[in-house]
């Protein structure tokens, strides 16, 4: 006895296209909220991390300028909030170049401290000079000339800079002849940058 032939509704295989293809966009809807939500969570794993380092930056800019003459600088009129940052060679093969460095500087009127460490006492016959590097608004400008010595007792040296400062400025530091020189071009010709802080994105107005 045959069996009797079922008849399918002509809307069924319709019926399951559509199912395949809604459990395939929800798939797909799944995977890029996995995906967006992995770039986010790279993204705040990177923020912590540059957080870090910043935190860690100010602490190791302090360690080098003197606490003493940090807090000198902090109790002064009008400094509520200080820049605080460490300096690196730019470039390491340079041939006296101190391992590192340091800068403090109060935003309110431009006065500043810096030090210099990881070097041996600097030749009476060489000066550091530190200058003011400006992103497209002028020349370099001089902001002040110490002498480098031992680690022992190194004091930290005291600078100026003029304000404002515009968005990718930095300060560098050139060990160069006795008494600095009046442009930049001139200290390099004589000496090297053996210390820069990376160009700041920040605008310091003047008060």
């Amino acid at each position: 006895m045959d069996q009797p032939k079922i008849e399918l509704p002509t809307w069924l295989p319709w019926a399951t296209t559509a199912c395949l293809a809604a459990l395939v966009a929800c798939l797909c809807e799944l995977w890029l909220i996995e995906k967006a939500r992995t770039r986010f969570l790279r993204v705040q794993v990177q923020l912590t991390n540059a957080s870090a380092r910043s935190a860690q930056n100010e602490i190791d800019a302090e360690r080098i300028v003197e606490q003493r003459a940090v807090e000198s600088l902090r109790s002064g009129a009008g400094a509520r909030s200080l820049l605080v940052y460490s300096m690196a060679p730019p470039d390491a093969t340079a041939a006296h170049s101190p391992s590192s460095g340091a800068l403090v500087l109060d935003p309110s009127d431009g006065s500043g401290l810096v030090a210099v460490t990881g070097d041996p006492e600097q030749p009476m016959e060489r000066d550091y000079q530190i200058w003011l590097e400006r992103a497209g608004t002028g020349p370099a400008l001089p902001c002040g000339v110490f002498h480098g010595l031992a680690d022992s007792g190194r004091p930290a040296a005291p600078f100026k800079v003029a304000l404002p400062l515009e968005p990718g400025w930095r300060l560098v530091v050139v060990d160069g002849a006795k008494g600095g020189a009046r442009t930049l071009d001139e200290a390099k010709a004589h000496g090297s940058i053996i210390l820069a802080t990376p160009p700041f994105t920040l605008r310091i107005p003047s008060r």
